[in-house]
């Protein structure tokens, strides 16, 4: 239904102020759902964000196709200079609790917007403690 939703709210507004392609992507990448997940990078001119590129590897490392879910990392870690911080407090057991947010909400490319996406999107990290420690790894041998 989610995704029935996200699909209605682009035939009523193809400019997606909302952001419902965000939550579509983490659909997509729940439900392993390759085809369609390219189909939307694709739309949005494979945009470099956090809400594409985090649930892209999630999707790939769930696939197998490990390759291509570090590429998507390796993309994300250079547009977002705190996902190295993010993933080490994910693995190390900190928490998010204590992450601040500005007045307006979060920055753009900041851990603020990591901790908004994973805790957003619950449904396809609640069980990823593995992919988490995998990612940090990943950002390791990039380093």
């Amino acid at each position: 239904m989610a995704k029935k939703a996200c699909l209605e709210i682009f035939d009523l507004n193809n400019d997606d102020n909302l952001g419902a392609r965000f939550i579509l992507m983490h659909i997509y990448a729940y439900f392993e759902d390759e085809k369609y997940a390219v189909k939307l990078f694709e739309r949005y001119d494979c945009q470099k964000s956090t809400q594409f590129l985090l649930p892209l590897s999630t999707l790939y490392y769930k696939l197998g196709k490990t390759r291509k879910a570090a590429a998507y990392i390796k993309e994300l870690v250079n547009i977002n200079k705190d996902t190295h911080n993010f993933f080490n407090r994910l693995v190390i057991g900190e928490g998010l609790s204590d992450i601040e947010f500005g007045m307006y909400g979060y920055r753009a490319n900041s851990i603020e917007e990591l901790a908004i996406d994973v805790t957003d999107n619950k449904f396809l990290f609640v069980n990823c403690g593995v992919y988490f420690k995998w990612v940090l790894k990943t950002i390791k041998s990039i380093d």
